[in-house]
């Protein structure tokens, strides 16, 4: 196992398989039975049968998710000695792998957040703690090293209940002698954090009419489909997409149901949402629409009573 963490004296540490590639703890430092809690989280999670659902809990305790990383991160040596341990990545990777949707690409991976280091499980593997032996010590100190490391209390809340979560199957299942991370949330300054005002900020109608105005403002170098793009998206934001949405978004995704133009949204776990169009998002996107087909592919038009036309390809 690759495992990059911060050490005490704020340098990366970096540990990986032993040269002569045999399965010793440097699979999983200070883990006396790497295959043993692998299986284990993968029963864990394979109990939730949205695979995106998976692959963010997954992530969250700092394992690797892509099939890119996980083959980096454990490459089985293919020796007799490795193989529960390379039946057990093999079972992980089928769990949270996710495959491309045919014909659509899905919008760049979100990249790599600044807590990475401190995830559980790589809190452990830096410092060499057996996760199947820590205690709720363990856990306290990993709470104040991201409380320095400057995470949020919500944050904070939300990383612990993820990691409870986990030991109270690993402890049903006998895999660990009790919940390390069944502590008192009062007492550790994190039952404000669902509580506390939204650190969002949001915008004022007026706010956002400037926007709207910046968007539309001709600057130099751009061209009116250019123009037309920004104050698209600017119009798409105030339906409340996120980036990632608004980047996953294809042409067909734009229809007319109900007698209304609506968007498909494909968001968090994979789930579809329609979102109906203002009437200023709607002449933005249109407008945008008319301003790209010439030169740029067909222009979307509405039917005189049926669906909307699009034309292949990106929209966006």
């Amino acid at each position: 196992m690759i495992v990059t963490g911060v050490a005490q004296d704020g340098s990366v540490a970096r540990t990986g398989l032993s040269p002569a590639g045999a399965l010793t703890d440097e699979v999983w430092p200070g883990l006396a039975d790497p295959a043993g809690l692998l299986s284990g989280i993968t029963d864990w999670l394979t109990g939730y049968g949205n695979r995106q659902t998976r692959r963010t809990y997954a992530e969250g305790l700092g394992l690797p998710v892509s099939a890119a990383d996980i083959a980096e991160a454990w490459t089985p040596t293919g020796t007799p000695s490795d193989a529960r341990w390379s039946a057990a990545v093999a079972a992980y990777a089928d769990a949270v792998v996710t495959a491309p949707a045919s014909g659509r690409a899905g919008p760049p991976p979100a990249g790599r957040g600044r807590l990475r280091s401190w995830h559980w499980l790589r809190w452990c593997a830096a410092r060499g703690v057996d996760p199947t032996a820590a205690t709720s010590a363990h856990v306290k100190a990993w709470l104040a090293e991201l409380d320095e490391a400057g995470a949020a209390p919500s944050t904070r809340d939300r990383m612990l209940a993820t990691v409870k979560t986990l030991y109270a199957f690993l402890a049903d299942a006998g895999l660990v002698a009790a919940n390390p991370a069944a502590l008192d949330r009062r007492r550790l300054g994190l039952t404000a954090a669902a509580a506390s005002t939204s650190a969002t900020i949001t915008l004022t109608s007026r706010q956002v009419a400037a926007l709207h105005r910046a968007a539309g403002t001709p600057r130099r170098g751009a061209g009116p489909c250019d123009v037309a793009r920004a104050v698209a998206i600017v119009s798409l934001f105030t339906l409340g997409l996120r980036v990632s949405e608004l980047c996953g978004l294809d042409e067909a995704d734009l229809h007319v149901t109900r007698g209304r133009r609506a968007l498909r949204v494909r968001g968090k776990g994979g789930k579809v949402r329609v979102v109906y169009l203002s009437v200023p998002a709607e002449n933005a996107v249109l407008e945008y629409a008319n301003l790209r087909g010439d030169g740029a592919g067909t222009a979307i038009v509405a039917g005189p009573a049926g669906p909307v036309v699009v034309a292949t390809g990106r929209c966006w």
